[in-house]
């Protein structure tokens, strides 16, 4: 896969394994399951070196305990038309996860601003992909400003309104009709 973070191609420094080690060289990123979540709520290991692979259709609630264990989310999209991934990221940064949020699937970079809208930091798209960094990197930049406001913060258009100067507010007003 490849990572993408501010329509760049990084790279990713986060170790897929099967089980948790105390003594962990470099960040691990562990799949979802049960007996994940019950190993991860008696881990002694930092949260720091700890990611989370889970499904998109996944409850949120059983995120909610999770969420101070880890430092990196990687929300799975079994379709990029499937919009629980969205729903999922937003949920959680609504309940105040600040680390990091990556998308992984077959996207398209039209989709890019809608995952920055809802909490996502990155994605994850297959290596061998059908667009190359420029046209993520466009994507990325093409739509700065939003009427939805994201947890994150940043670039929403109403608060910009209301902090704007009469230069600002030119700009930013409705198009005559």
């Amino acid at each position: 896969m490849q990572l993408i973070v501010d329509g760049k191609f990084k790279q990713d420094d986060w170790q897929p394994v099967t089980q948790l080690s105390p003594a962990l060289s470099s960040p691990a990123l562990l799949t979802y399951s049960e007996e994940t979540a019950d190993v991860l709520a008696r881990s002694e290991v930092e949260a720091t070196a700890l990611g989370l692979i889970v499904p998109a259709d996944i409850d949120g609630e059983l995120l909610q305990g999770l969420l101070s264990q880890i430092s990196l989310l990687v929300i799975e999209f079994p379709d990029r038309l499937d919009g629980r991934g969205f729903s999922l990221a937003a949920i959680c940064r609504r309940s105040g996860f600040s680390g990091e949020i990556r998308a992984s699937g077959d996207f398209i970079p039209d989709q890019y601003h809608h995952l920055k809208a809802c909490g996502f930091d990155g994605l994850m798209v297959p290596a061998v992909g059908k667009h190359t960094e420029l046209e993520w990197r466009k994507a990325f930049l093409r739509f700065p400003l939003r009427y939805q406001d994201k947890p994150a913060g940043g670039g929403f258009i109403l608060a910009r309104r209301h902090t704007a100067g009469p230069e600002d507010n030119r700009i930013l007003a409705r198009p005559n009709r």
